[in-house]
């Protein structure tokens, strides 16, 4: 049977390599194109999940790589949040704080290159909102402009390659450290097709998120509050969503040490959130993230369910009271959850808390789904893994008229709901380390 897992694995790794090649230049407008693609890289991936296909080091970092190189060579084709982040970048090298200011209204002549400034712009998916990312996510924008200037592509693949330094990088921690069976785990995260599109591919800081609050959930410690704020705050600044690992943290920290971790936590972010500009930042923090969660929708599922029931009651788009309610509903339940399933198994209570948190959202790009991926592998909990497949129909979206494609978001619900009932009765969620 080894020989035979050997052997198949041989087979499989190049058609996988050869897969993503044909992925990098499939447009989000070509759905049928697209599905068709990624199914058989998920056919592949399940595959090398069901018969826990393993590879040597040297054989793993090939297929790492040959999975990533591919999309280097063109501009991500799936999302065109990147003209964002080279805006933003733009904005770092001209001295000028991206948060708080809105692109539509920033005057064109303030910059040195007005002509990319207006190509940015027009391409820009959101310009009527200002920036909402974090201190360490501007920083990645700010040196990718700094490094390529007014190329398009040397921007992104600037992105890229940090993308894949902490990609590896996390990697190669866990190698050091003498962990195989994380390393185990992480094999399955870092090859999972969803993974490489939307991080490497599609130039998502997910993927750079992750690591941060892998490690943080893998060396936590109910005393060593410094270690564990220090972690999880750097994945809030590339990424604020971390944040709602707080309670859970908290709530698992030894009474003593509460004080100190709450203290840590808010020093860190204190400093870096404020480096852009001290004194304004959170306020136009909180008003950017105020206006995207209250006006943007996109692949949601108690949301868009409520939504259609309240629309022909009020007569009008209910997201200016839904979205809060529903955000105060999530914050409650995940708070709930982590105090009274505080002595659970840490990384299933993780992925209990995203779930809350992404079923309750109004927005839930294919790309948030990326934490979920690995605390699903590191939980056990492998029949959520489906999620990462069945995220590709949001892409629906843009096919023919934007919009929602109902058939398509209750086939990606409702399979992950039977997998969430599936993993129920095969283990009861959230037990006690010591029953479960």
């Amino acid at each position: 049977m080894k020989l035979e897992r050997s052997k198949l694995a041989l087979i499989l790794a190049p058609i996988y390599i050869l897969g993503f090649i044909a992925l990098t230049g499939v447009e989000r407008s070509n759905f049928s194109l697209l599905l068709t693609v990624y199914s058989a890289l998920f056919v592949i991936y399940f595959v090398a999940v069901k018969y826990k296909l393993r590879y040597g080091l040297f054989a793993a970092i090939l297929l790492f790589a040959g999975t990533r190189i591919p999309f280097f060579f063109d501009l991500p084709q799936l999302s065109d949040d990147f003209y964002r982040f080279i805006w933003d970048g733009m904005l770092l090298n001209e001295g000028l704080n991206p948060i708080g200011r809105v692109p539509s209204a920033q005057h064109i002549y303030d910059f040195k290159d007005t002509a990319f400034a207006e190509l940015l712009l027009g391409k820009m998916n959101s310009p009527d909102y200002s920036s909402v990312y974090p201190t360490f996510h501007q920083l990645f924008f700010g040196l990718a402009y700094f490094f390529s200037g007014r190329d398009l592509l040397a921007n992104v693949n600037v992105m890229r390659a940090f993308i894949v330094i902490f990609e590896f990088t996390f990697f190669l921690v866990l190698l050091v450290r003498g962990q195989n069976k994380e390393q185990n785990f992480v094999y399955g995260y870092l090859l999972n097709p969803l993974i490489v599109m939307e991080g490497v591919g599609n130039v998502h800081f997910e993927a750079v998120m992750l690591p941060w609050i892998a490690i943080a959930l893998i060396d936590f410690s109910s005393t060593r509050y410094l270690r564990v704020a220090v972690t999880w705050t750097s994945g809030i600044l590339v990424k604020l969503t971390p944040a709602i690992l707080g309670p859970m943290l908290l709530f698992r920290m030894e009474p003593k040490s509460r004080f100190y971790f709450i203290m840590s936590s808010l020093f860190i972010l204190f400093v870096f959130l404020g480096m852009l500009q001290p004194w304004t930042l959170f306020t136009d923090l909180s008003n950017g993230l105020g206006l995207y969660f209250g006006s943007f929708e996109f692949n949601a599922s108690i949301y868009y369910l409520l939504r259609e029931i309240l629309t022909p009651l009020v007569g009008y788009n209910p997201i200016s009271f839904l979205a809060p309610l529903l955000a105060f509903i999530a914050f409650g339940l995940i708070v709930a959850v982590s105090w009274y399933r505080r002595k659970s198994n840490i990384f299933e209570l993780a992925l209990v808390v995203f779930l809350i948190y992404l079923l309750f959202s109004t927005t839930v790009h294919p790309w948030y789904i990326i934490p979920v991926v690995y605390l699903a592998i590191r939980s056990g909990r492998e029949y959520i893994l489906i999620w990462s497949f069945t995220a590709i129909l949001s892409y629906t979206h843009y096919m023919g008229e934007l919009g929602p494609k109902w058939v398509y978001l209750s086939v990606e619900y409702c399979l992950l709901g039977l997998a969430i009932f599936m993993e129920s009765k095969r283990k009861r969620w959230l037990q006690p380390k010591l029953r479960g």
